[in-house]
């Protein structure tokens, strides 16, 4: 093997170990938030407090609507993450066979 080829071997052994350090943060940063979200989905009933709300007349069917259209797109988020997460932990494991 030439010095050439050892260079260029190195290089692409640097560049294999970078890629995996990002994509190692970027799990770690994902596996925060979904624990996030996890913990304030986990911890209120917002959605059944919020048909309470509603069914006692203490907000108006707008800010129901509203305020479901809120707590979905946030779950959805949650979701999307959740999603990331899990093809960034395939894409490590991959790395790792």
């Amino acid at each position: 093997m030439t010095q050439f080829q050892k260079e260029e071997s190195n290089i692409g052994k640097i560049e294999k170990e970078t890629a995996f350090q990002k994509l190692f943060q970027s799990y770690l940063k994902l596996k925060q938030s979904l624990k996030d979200y996890h913990e304030i989905f986990s911890e209120k009933k917002y959605d059944s407090s919020l048909r309470k709300t509603l069914n006692y007349g203490e907000i108006s069917g707008i800010e129901y609507l509203m305020e479901s259209i809120y707590y979905y797109d946030s779950f959805d988020t949650y979701l999307k993450i959740e999603h990331e997460y899990y093809k960034t932990a395939a894409k490590i494991q991959k790395y790792q066979l």
